[in-house]
C-alpha cells in the first residue's frame, strides 16, 4: 500500500475538535490511505497500528460512516467513510473527500513551487499587461519611486477655473502652486470660490508666489500679504506670532 493524504487544520476546526478518539484515529486511517482512498484493512490491523482498543476502533469506524450535519461538504450526507463492500464485509473503506482534499493540495503545492522559481511573478505581470491592453479599469501598477497615495493624487484633475478663463494678473504657476497644496492638505478649494480666489491671489501682484510661499511655508489655509519688517505695517498684514483664525480662513477662501 502507497499513497498520500496530506492535513489541514480543518481536520481540527471542524466537528471532530475535542473527540477522543475519534480525532487521533482519523489521523491513523489517512495514513492508511492509498492514492484513491481506499483503507483496505481490518479494524484489528488499525488497533494494532494505532494502539487503541479493538472495540473503540469498531466503534469509531462506525461513526466515520455516518451521517454528519455539521461537515463542511455535503457530499454522502457528511460522512467521512463509506464500506467498499457492505453486503459482505464489515471492514474495507473509501474516504469520501480524498480527491477533493488531494486536488487542494496539489494546487497549493504548485503555487508554492510557482513562487518559489519566480513563475508567479511572472504570471502576475503578464496579467497586469492583460488589464493595461484590454482597458482594464482597476488601478494600475505603480510607476517607479511612486506610492499609492501619489498614484490617487495624480488621478485627482484640477478644477477647472468657472467660466474657463482666469483672474486678469493671475500669475499661473503661482496659482497651480496653491490649488496643489491645497488638494495635498485636503482642504480643496471650492468651485464656487475660485474665481474670488484667483482674483485675491492676483491682487498681490509681483508679489504672488512669494506670498504663497509663505502660506505654504507656514501651514496656513489662506492667503495673506507678506510680513513686513519695517516699523509700517498694514492692519490686514499677520503681526508676530500671528496664525489665521477659522473666520480668518473663511473669508480668504478656505
Amino acid at each position: 500500500m502507497s499513497g498520500y493524504t496530506p492535513l489541514f487544520s480543518s481536520l481540527t476546526t471542524g466537528t471532530l475538535c475535542g473527540r477522543w478518539p475519534d480525532i487521533g484515529l482519523w489521523c491513523v486511517v489517512l495514513s492508511l490511505a492509498d492514492r484513491h482512498g481506499i483503507v483496505d484493512v481490518t479494524p484489528q490491523y488499525i488497533a494494532s497500528v494505532s494502539g487503541l482498543p479493538i472495540d473503540e476502533v469498531v466503534a469509531a469506524m462506525k461513526r466515520f460512516c455516518e451521517p454528519d450535519a455539521g461537515s463542511r461538504t455535503a457530499a454522502e450526507e457528511g460522512r467521512r467513510l463509506e464500506l467498499l463492500d457492505p453486503e459482505r464485509r464489515e471492514w474495507g473503506w473509501r474516504i469520501v473527500n480524498h480527491s477533493a482534499y488531494r486536488e487542494r493540495a496539489r494546487l497549493e503545492a504548485r503555487s508554492a513551487r510557482d513562487i518559489e522559481s519566480g513563475k508567479n511573478a511572472k504570471r502576475m505581470r503578464d496579467r497586469r499587461k492583460s488589464h493595461e491592453t484590454t482597458g482594464d479599469r482597476r488601478r494600475p501598477p505603480l510607476k517607479p519611486n511612486q506610492t499609492k497615495q501619489n498614484q490617487t493624487e495624480e488621478k485627482i484633475p484640477p478644477i477647472p477655473p468657472p467660466g474657463g478663463d482666469l483672474a486678469a494678473g493671475l500669475d499661473l504657476d503661482a496659482w497651480n502652486r496653491w490649488e496643489g497644496y491645497r488638494r495635498e492638505i485636503r482642504k480643496p478649494l471650492k468651485a464656487a470660490s475660485l474665481k474670488a480666489a484667483q482674483r485675491q491671489l492676483a491682487s498681490f501682484g509681483s508679489d504672488q508666489s512669494a506670498v504663497v510661499e509663505q502660506s505654504i511655508a507656514s501651514g496656513w489655509q489662506g492667503l495673506f500679504p507678506l510680513k513686513s519688517n519695517g516699523p509700517s505695517r498694514s492692519a490686514a498684514e499677520p503681526g508676530p506670532g500671528w496664525r489665521p483664525t477659522e473666520n480668518d480662513e473663511g473669508s480668504l477662501f478656505a
